[in-house]
Order: structure tokens, then sequence, then C-alpha cells
């Protein structure tokens, strides 16, 4: 059985479903990065870390953890929550998707109204579109071509090219 954790923010699951990514407040308000076993709820590692959304690379190697306090992005190992790099976003950022051929990841700020773009590699920052007031959500197109943003201020999803 999966733990109870007291709120889960996040939650996302490697590719092969093994494993389950979760960011969570714990009993003292501080917030954690929890890796689990999804067929049994195991806990594989934890991390004390500000994360909003999380987004996992195809071969669950990496992972990735947005911290709108912090204004930044974090790449992780995918199961042993070792920080790995981190990369500054700004604008409040609350969601991030990996393109599925793992070469980069959008990350959407909400307080900034814009998707920064970044090499997943090295967390590099290779580009930037702006999103609408209040970019919330983000889902790259499998064929790597596009990403999708969903924008809760004026409730549209905007579609960009990622070429």
């Amino acid at each position: 059985m999966i733990p109870r954790l007291i709120v889960s923010l996040t939650i996302t699951c490697a590719i092969n479903a093994q494993v389950l990514y979760v960011s969570s407040l714990t009993t003292n308000s501080a917030t954690t990065i929890t890796v689990l076993n999804a067929a049994n709820g195991a806990r594989l590692a934890q991390t004390p870390a500000r994360a909003g959304g999380l987004a996992v690379t195809a071969d669950g190697r990496t992972f990735f953890a947005t911290d709108a306090n912090g204004l930044s992005v974090a790449a992780y190992t995918g199961a042993t929550v070792q920080l790995l790099a981190t990369a500054a976003t700004g604008g409040s950022p609350v969601a991030v998707a990996v393109a599925p051929n793992g070469a980069r990841i959008y990350v959407a700020a909400a307080g900034g109204g814009n998707v920064s773009v970044h090499d997943a590699r090295t967390l590099l920052l290779v580009g930037s579109v702006t999103a609408g007031f209040s970019p919330t959500a983000i889902a790259v197109h499998p064929d790597n071509s596009r990403f999708h943003v969903a924008n809760s201020s004026n409730r549209e999803i905007a579609v960009f090219d990622a070429t």
C-alpha cells in the first residue's frame, strides 16, 4: 500500500510505471520529494526539497522539480533523489514537462507569464516564449514538435512550435 502523505502536491510516474515521484507536505509543513515503488508503495528515497511541478525522463534516470518560492527548476537523479543541477526560471514556476526525446524541459512560470525552455542535461536556458498571464500546466507532443500550455487566467490552451 502507498503510504499516507499529509498533502500530495504533485505526482508523476516513470514511463515503466515502476516508480512514483511525489511532492508533498509533511506534518511540520516542510515540502519533500518522495520516490515510491509503484507496485507496493515502499519508500525508495526521500529528500527535503521545495517542489511543485514534477516531470521525469522517459528512461526514469532524471526527474525535474519546480520551486515557485525559489524561482527555479532542479534536476535530480531518478532513484536516489540526488540534486544534479538547478536553474533560475523567474516568475513562480509551477509546472514542468520533459520532451519525449529527453533533450529539453519546458517550465511554465505562472507569475511571469512565460514558458522557459532548458537543455535537459545542463539546464541551460535555450529559449523562452510569452504564454499569457498565468500558464499553469504544460505538455509536450509525442513527436517533440510542439508543446501545449494551459493558461488559468483566460482558461485557454495555447500551442507553441518546439523546433
